[in-house]
């Protein structure tokens, strides 16, 4: 789409408002140039406003020579030399994180790192190092509490998640996390609110729809159950685990409607059920639980067929 004469103005005056202050910037840095302030700040605008990465990084080396404690420059640091030096990076990284705890930026960056190269044992440490000097490490706490769900430290990653959930309250992952830590431990209902709370921010969780479905016929809550389900499908049409739930849900549904005097419905929800395991079948027909469950469905069926009209 083309400019209209006063857009390009606005546009040409911008630039020349920038190339200003650039070199107001490095006219600074001229006069003081053991000032690591002043080159901090220059290799800032270098690095965001003229994208200039390999410039603005000669000034960040030389910004924490003179100030060694400057945490955002070793992350800049850690950016550039990400794709270039690994070994660079992560020892950037690694600095601004010691002085910083609070840098989601760089902890992240950093536990990628140490994940990709599989030294999860030092990535543990780091968390927890980090996790210790400041309750804000919010990236920290986060990192721990999917570690700790890993290995089943149930316990231990319900607290971690939480806290990390004060720092990132809209992130579905962390909200799914929980919910599966909480059903480990047997915590269903707080498993499905926590689960729900993922759904609510990302409705196409296919992960939560489906453990809230098999917490719900846990319970007992049949229709709710079913109803998970086949929000699921609606995602992930072929999804066998969905399937699967689904043709349970159904068929546990319907003996309760049986047990309750509600044949019809019963019936309806039987032959359901049916469509629903010989669909499972085909996209998974090795699996024992599914053939069982097959014929749990058909003996039902038989029972039903030989039972008085309704």
């Amino acid at each position: 789409m083309l400019k209209s004469g006063e857009e390009h103005e606005e546009d040409l005056e911008k630039q020349r408002a920038a190339v200003v202050e650039l070199r107001e910037l490095e006219k600074s840095v001229e006069a003081n140039p053991d000032d690591p302030f002043l080159r901090f700040n220059l290799a800032v605008y270098l690095w965001e406003k003229c994208e200039c990465k390999e410039k603005a990084a000669e000034h960040f080396v030389v910004a924490v020579k003179l100030n060694p404690q400057n945490a955002t420059a070793f992350k800049y640091l850690g950016h550039y030399y990400y794709e270039k030096e690994k070994a660079r990076a992560l020892k950037c990284y690694q600095r601004a994180v010691s002085l910083n705890p609070d840098d989601f930026e760089s902890g992240d960056a950093l536990c990628d790192m140490l994940d990709q190269s599989g030294k999860e044992t030092l990535e543990l440490s780091l968390c927890t190092e980090a996790s210790q000097k400041s309750p804000r490490a919010f990236w920290a706490f986060r990192r721990l509490g999917y570690i700790h769900l890993h290995y089943n430290r149930c316990s231990e990653a319900v607290s971690t998640l939480q806290h990390a959930i004060r720092g990132f309250p809209t992130c579905p992952d962390l909200w799914e996390a929980l919910g599966l830590a909480y059903q480990k431990l047997g915590m269903f209902t707080a498993a499905t609110k926590s689960y729900g709370r993922a759904i609510e921010l990302e409705d196409r969780r296919v992960f939560a729809l489906i453990q809230s479905g098999n917490i719900f016929l846990t319970l007992g809550n049949f229709q709710k159950g079913v109803e998970q389900f086949q929000r699921a499908l609606e995602i992930s049409p072929q999804n066998v685990s969905a399937n699967y739930g689904l043709a349970s849900g159904l068929l546990a549904w319907s003996k309760e409607c049986m047990n309750m005097g509600a044949f019809r419905w019963g019936a309806s929800l039987l032959e359901d059920a049916c469509k629903v395991a010989d669909k499972i079948a085909q996209l998974a027909g090795n699996f024992s639980s599914i053939w069982k469950m097959h014929g749990d469905i058909q003996v039902s069926l038989s029972k039903l067929h030989h039972s008085p009209p309704l």
